[in-house]
């Protein structure tokens, strides 16, 4: 049986806090957080046991971004640089993550619900408990990824780049996985009968089997 999830541990009674600027090393704690930080620039943030409501990272340049026990509901992180970050408890529901790079962070009972991903950047991420559902990841980069006990349910992985990732395991029930790349790193994950044959397309294409019904066609 797969590790539960644990969720985020936060108050009841949280802090409503404005916020507009982030400065390196800033420390927010225990608050109901709001603002706007379009284009913020800043070093080894964390946040810590806070909700953040409808907050806009958009094309934010925050590397090495500590998130504990967060709750992050209707925020925009499109294009947001968050490399070598490090996430423990986290749900991210409702958001917005199209062409964020999380390149070589480390996500720990990490869950993503209704968010729209398309070609969000994974490579090389270390993850552990994992949770995707009805979210659109077209044309993520997986690419290096490494995900232990991942779920990844009900979502858009169309032209995904899965190349060299570690997936062993790994649930993808009703997600789609058409035009997959390096579809050998789904060797022992866990499908639906309705993928098998998107599935077995994938891996062809990266054994370099062609389907050709014509015994004449050319090589």
């Amino acid at each position: 049986m797969a590790a539960s999830l644990t969720s985020p541990r936060l108050s009841d009674d949280l802090t409503p806090l404005q916020l507009d600027a982030l400065a390196d090393d800033d420390v927010v704690e225990e608050v109901e957080l709001r603002g706007d930080l379009v284009g913020a620039q800043a070093r080894g943030v964390a946040i810590e046991r806070s909700r953040l409501v409808g907050v806009r990272l958009t094309a934010a340049d925050l590397p090495r971004l500590r998130l504990v026990d967060c709750v992050l509901e209707g925020c925009d992180l499109s294009g947001a640089f968050l490399e070598k970050g490090d996430w423990n408890r986290i749900a991210l529901i409702d958001c917005r993550l199209s062409g964020a790079v999380l390149s070589t962070s480390t996500l720990r009972h990490v869950r993503w619900e209704r968010c729209r991903a398309d070609h969000v950047v994974l490579r090389f991420v270390k993850a552990e408990q994992l949770l995707i559902e009805d979210c659109v990841l077209s044309g993520a980069d997986l690419a290096s990824a490494s995900i232990v006990g991942g779920r990844i349910l009900a979502s858009d992985l169309t032209s995904a780049d899965l190349s060299q990732a570690k997936l062993r395991g790994a649930h993808l029930h009703g997600s789609t996985l058409d035009g997959v790349q390096g579809g050998a790193a789904l060797a022992g994950v866990v499908i639906g009968s309705a993928q098998v044959v998107p599935v077995a397309l994938s891996v062809f294409a990266g054994l370099g089997i062609r389907v050709d019904d014509d015994p004449d066609a050319a090589g």
